[in-house]
């Protein structure tokens, strides 16, 4: 397969009215939900998929304080690296979507370099990811040849379920639509799914379609009721895809293709795979940077950090996982690289400690994350209780036997200062794990349980290994 040229001259892909409007309605209902993880209603909305109109108003359709929209017009700032006082500042005096669009637009006009993409945090405190548009324009154009290397035909409508501002949804819901027309000369059609029930979606669908999805989605999209139309094909990514659900999707479930594409926030893509492949395929485009380890080793068995080189780059980039390598360009990952945090100056890690809890009598499941910074960090925990724990009492009572036990089983850092019950692990919009906000003190039970790191002195361990 032939490898896209790293440097094609840059579409501007902003110049389309209906393009920048998804992607600055989505972004600003992304940080509008960070900013109100309660729950929030924009008055402006022509229907509960999105759609907004152009005359939507930050302060009096969105309710936006001052603080809000500070961060609002923060959060289009980063993601298009805007640089123009005056624009922002009209903005500011207009808060409106079509402002917002047509100051995304002048300023990308002006200087579209690169763009900045946030990553949903389940690894660390969120950040900002910065890719040169020239190396995710050559990403789209590889996807395009790698389909019709497939065998596949051409995409009649992209169905996006995922938003189009994150990185997972810009390749493959703004450009790649874009790459078929600049190949072709026939536009690509995008049908503008997120936040609309998988079901709904699952029954509006037409031959070539080609939908974009989360695993937590397509596993909703292949319950829905009735068949789906011939040569409808799949691209899943953000988070691993169950291995039965694939065959599922790719077998009896009747997509004509299921693609996962191997990546991150950090990285963009790196590798996919088609089922029934077990092995991810590295992109042509990347090299994996040479480490010394044999066929079939797992990296971080032998310590080693799975790093990548871009062509035409000198600065390599680390993947988010561990990897099991079968030569050179194929790989399976085989679990997130360990994430170690510092609480009180020790070493601890979350997921040691998450594995003790799921291990407790009456807990399904749970996870740890860090809580606070610096000297005042701590952990929280969020635990799944088992099913025969139902009633709220119930629930209470176990907190608190966590609580105790953690008490006298872990050493002060490694113990979760909070622990929240609900009946799953919290993921976002995109099906990733994400952090979950605290309920308010004086209406939790949990928070009437004294908390346990209090500076005794006994000594602490490592729980990091």
């Amino acid at each position: 397969m032939a490898t896209p040229d790293v440097h094609p001259a840059l579409p501007p892909w902003w110049d389309e009215p209906e393009v920048l409007a998804r992607l600055v309605s989505h972004l600003l209902r992304a940080e509008m939900q960070q900013l109100r993880p309660g729950g929030w209603f924009a008055t402006g909305q022509d229907d509960p998929a999105g759609g907004w109109h152009p005359a939507l108003d930050w302060r009096h359709d969105l309710g936006a304080d001052s603080l809000e929209r500070m961060q609002l017009l923060t959060a289009l700032a980063e993601w298009a690296e805007l640089e123009d006082g005056p624009a922002l500042e009209r903005l500011w005096a207009e808060p409106t979507l079509a402002a917002a669009c047509q100051a995304l637009a002048h300023g990308l006009a002006s200087r579209h370099e690169a763009v900045v993409f946030r990553t949903s945090g389940s690894t660390g405190p969120a950040r900002g990811c910065r890719h040169r548009l020239a190396a995710l324009w050559q990403e789209v154009a590889h996807w395009v040849l790698l389909w019709r290397d497939q065998g596949l035909p051409r995409p009649q409508r992209v169905v996006s379920l995922v938003p189009a501002h994150h990185i997972y949804g810009f390749l493959f819901s703004v450009l790649w639509p874009l790459a078929w027309q600049r190949a072709d000369g026939q536009p690509l059609p995008v049908v503008d799914a997120w936040r609309r029930p998988p079901a709904k979606a699952a029954l509006g669908l037409r031959p070539g379609d080609v939908v974009v999805a989360v695993p937590a989605l397509w596993g909703l999209l292949l319950r829905s009721p009735g068949d789906w139309p011939a040569q409808v094909s799949g691209l899943c990514s953000t988070a691993p895809c169950p291995p039965a659900l694939a065959a599922a999707l790719g077998g009896a479930g009747g997509l004509q293709a299921f693609l996962e594409i191997y990546g991150s926030s950090e990285t963009a893509g790196l590798g996919v795979r088609r089922w029934p492949a077990a092995d991810y395929t590295l992109l042509p485009y990347w090299e994996r940077v040479p480490e010394g380890s044999q066929e079939g080793q797992d990296d971080a068995c032998a310590g080693r950090v799975p790093r990548f080189l871009r062509q035409g780059s000198h600065q390599a980039v680390e993947g988010p996982d561990r990897l099991q390598w079968q030569g050179e360009r194929r790989f399976q990952p085989v679990g997130r690289r360990d994430q170690v945090v510092q609480v009180g100056g020790v070493n601890v890690s979350p997921a040691t400690v998450a594995a003790a809890l799921a291990a407790r009598p009456g807990v399904a499941q749970a996870v740890v994350r860090p809580w606070g910074e610096g000297a005042q960090a701590r952990l929280k925990a969020f635990v799944v209780p088992a099913p025969e724990v139902r009633a709220a009492a119930q629930e209470a009572e176990l907190v608190a036997a966590l609580l105790a036990w953690a008490r006298q089983g872990l050493p002060p850092a490694a113990r979760p200062v909070h622990i929240q019950t609900g009946p799953a692990l919290p993921v976002n919009a995109m099906g990733k794990a994400c952090d979950w906000p605290l309920p308010p003190a004086d209406v939790t039970p949990q928070a009437t349980v004294p908390r346990i790191l209090e500076g005794e002195g006994d000594e602490s361990a490592d729980l990091a290994g």
